[in-house]
């Protein structure tokens, strides 16, 4: 998505490199003994989070309602605007959350943003957005929408610092978050090509949102939703509902068999027509959830297959196609020793996994019944 937005340039001064050191600490700190669980240096180095999360309660099985998530887009606001922004925000949280998942405060969040901005002119350097869910703002609840908010971020937005300040003393959960415009290997700032693309990076940004928020705060009542995708899903439910109901009437028609037949045949091809319509819309909202994963995963298989130490036998198992082999290797993989990038290919699939199981495309198994139903109640006619 972001690969779409327009970066306009800033001046020509140093890069600000002070935050690797923070993630040089995160490197030094010893592995995890749990082989299920990545190592956070790795995790850090690539931007990316660790899904075994104490707040996950269960899996999907028992959700009864869907419950919409919120991301709100506060505005533009320019550096003269973001003291006051951070003096409200702050006047209802004990403190706030970096990128690094720092505690911190405004001092340190406007120091250290400082050196991104342009102090010759006020152009319009950080973006407000409000994360936000229905449910009372409890400890537990406060930390899922705390870790959810911070690892949608750190997914979508890896090259760019942001704050994060929850607020819990209203009557629902939700998290003010400001983001740093500045790219911080690039150096340009964040802007958007037009409407569409900003429209597609917000309901990106709010799926994976509700994905998280669903490791972290599963409940048996309900699953937490992007509504725009839950609304067209329910399209489609509808949709083949009422065919259902149109092939029940059908099968009380008392006619000849010839116009038994002709009403079959006809309801057959209409149906088919609109199932693949219906099967071809559920694929694309699985794919939009898969396709980053599946690019990480091609990525990492490409650094190993080109590594140094990888076995003819071990390139031949990364089942590689001949137009991948042929693919240079990311510049950020090429120092990256074989185990590391085994332990995150190994990462990253499971989090495909996770993504491709996921409850929401249950939702689909209609679908496939109607396929079998409709199988069954046609046999031995003429279709």
């Amino acid at each position: 998505m972001l690969d779409r937005a327009i970066d306009t340039k800033l001046d020509s001064r140093p890069m600000d490199l002070s935050f690797l050191d923070d993630i040089l600490k995160h490197m030094q700190k010893p592995r995890f003994s749990d082989s299920d669980k990545v190592d956070k240096r790795l995790l850090i180095k690539f931007n990316q989070f660790n899904p075994n999360s104490k707040f996950i309660k269960s899996n999907l099985v028992g959700t009864k309602t869907a419950s919409p998530v919120l991301i709100k887009n506060i505005g533009q606001m320019k550096r003269s605007h973001l003291e006051n922004a951070l003096n409200y925000a702050l006047e209802n949280s004990e403190t706030a959350y970096n990128e690094m998942f720092l505690e911190c405060d405004k001092q340190f969040i406007l120091e250290s943003w400082l050196n991104d901005f342009d102090l010759t002119k006020d152009y319009n350097e950080t973006m407000h957005l409000v994360f936000s869910i229905k449910d009372k703002p409890d400890e537990e609840t406060m930390q899922g929408l705390l870790h959810s908010t911070w690892e949608s971020l750190k997914i979508r937005l890896p090259e760019y610092k942001f704050a994060l300040v929850p607020h819990a003393h209203q009557d629902h959960a939700h998290i003010h978050c400001f983001i740093n415009k500045t790219n911080q290997l690039t150096r340009r700032r964040l802007r958007f090509k037009g409407h569409e693309d900003c429209k597609e990076f917000f309901n990106e940004l709010r799926s994976e949102f509700a994905y998280r928020l669903n490791d972290h705060l599963l409940s048996e009542e309900y699953l937490y939703v992007n509504e725009p995708k839950l609304k067209e899903l329910d399209n489609i439910k509808q949709q083949l509902q009422d065919l259902e109901k149109e092939e029940k009437a059908l099968e009380q028609i008392k006619s000849p068999q010839d116009e038994w037949d002709l009403n079959k045949a006809l309801q057959s091809e209409y149906l088919q027509e609109l199932k693949y319509k219906n099967k071809a819309k559920a694929l694309d909202i699985q794919n939009n959830h898969s396709t980053p994963l599946k690019q990480k995963i091609s990525e990492f298989k490409i650094a190993l297959f080109n590594h140094k130490d990888t076995s003819d036998d071990e390139k031949e198992q990364l089942d590689i196609d001949r137009i991948d082999k042929r693919k240079p290797v990311s510049e950020h993989l090429k120092n990256t020793n074989k185990h590391e990038l085994y332990e995150l290919l190994g990462f990253y699939q499971k989090e495909l996994d996770k993504k491709q199981n996921h409850s929401a495309f249950k939702n689909f198994a209609i679908l496939n019944g109607l396929d079998r139903d409709f199988e069954r109640e046609t046999k031995g006619y003429s279709v």
